[in-house]
C-alpha cells in the first residue's frame, strides 16, 4: 500500500484497501462507508484505495465494458494524487454518482486545485501507468469485481453493511 492514497491513522492497527471503480454504484457506497468508519475510528484506521477500473482499455480482465471512462476517471485520480489532491478529486466524483460526466473531468481537476498543464501531461503517461499497476495487483489477487475490499490483506466477501464492517474493525 505504501505510495497509495491512503487517508486515517498515520500508524495504523487497521488497513482497510479498496479496489474501487469511480463509476461503480456499490464503490460509492463503499466510499462513504470508510468516512463513516474513520470516524469512529481514526486513531486505529486506515484507509487506502486502489484502482480497478471496469473497462477493457485498461484492465484485460474485463470482458464487457461495465463502466465506460472509468480508466480515464481512475488515471485521474493518480495524478490527482501526484499533486496531493487525491481525495478532493475522489469525492468531487463520487459526489457526482455512477453517472459522472467525464466531459466535465478538467473542470471538476481545475476546481480541486491540480495545475493543469501538469494534470493533463500526466493523464496520458504516469497516470495511466499507476492504473495499470493497480489492476495487476488487482488480478494477482483475483479481483472480480468493486469494490473488493481488504482488512489487513484479508479479503471481505463484498460490500458488507456499514454495521459488519465496523464489528470487524472492533475484532482487531
Amino acid at each position: 500500500t505504501s505510495g497509495q492514497p491512503s487517508k486515517g491513522s498515520a500508524n495504523p492497527t487497521v488497513t482497510l484497501v479498496e479496489f474501487s471503480d469511480f463509476l461503480c454504484p456499490y464503490c460509492r457506497l463503499a466510499s462513504q462507508y470508510s468516512d463513516a468508519l474513520l470516524r469512529a475510528y481514526p486513531d486505529r484506521l486506515q484507509v487506502v484505495y486502489r484502482n480497478f477500473p471496469l473497462e477493457s482499455q485498461c484492465n484485460s480482465s474485463v470482458k464487457n465494458d461495465f463502466h465506460q471512462g472509468s480508466c480515464r476517471l481512475a488515471a485521474a485520480g493518480e495524478c490527482a494524487h501526484l499533486q496531493g489532491l487525491f481525495w478532493p478529486l475522489h469525492d468531487q466524483i463520487f459526489e457526482k454518482g455512477p453517472l459522472y460526466p467525464v466531459e466535465e473531468l478538467f473542470s471538476d481537476a481545475e476546481a480541486v486545485g491540480l495545475n493543469m498543464e501538469v494534470f493533463k501531461q500526466c493523464l496520458e503517461s504516469e497516470g495511466m501507468f499507476k492504473v495499470q499497476e493497480d489492476v495487476s495487483k488487482g488480478m494477482e489477487l483475483q479481483i472480480q469485481g468493486t469494490p473488493a475490499l481488504f482488512i489487513n490483506g484479508r479479503p471481505l466477501p463484498g460490500l458488507l453493511p456499514l454495521q459488519k464492517m465496523s464489528q470487524l474493525i472492533q475484532k482487531v
